[in-house]
């Protein structure tokens, strides 16, 4: 899943086939996107979570540096807030 962030975009991986929202749905704060699931050679279930700004206008939403993300709440519902990085 990938979320448009007011310019920066996230990313979200493993919610494969957990996902509660519909693609291009506005979603608000505290909206339950999805469950987190457990793809792959893992032995529990694990989120994936990229944040970039596209490097230029136009470009790929993950063509730019990785931003830094602050995980907030409890494990169960954590929110995802991407700090202020100037471009």
């Amino acid at each position: 899943m990938i979320l448009d962030c007011g310019g920066v975009h996230v990313l979200l991986a493993h919610l494969a086939g957990n996902v509660r929202v519909a693609r291009f749905e506005h979603v608000t704060m505290r909206t339950v996107l999805g469950l987190v699931g457990n793809f792959g050679n893992t032995s529990k279930p694990h989120l994936h979570v990229h944040a970039r700004r596209p490097s230029a206008a136009g470009r790929e939403p993950f063509s730019g540096d990785p931003l830094p993300i602050r995980l907030a709440g409890p494990s169960s519902s954590a929110t995802i807030e991407s700090k202020g990085v100037s471009s």
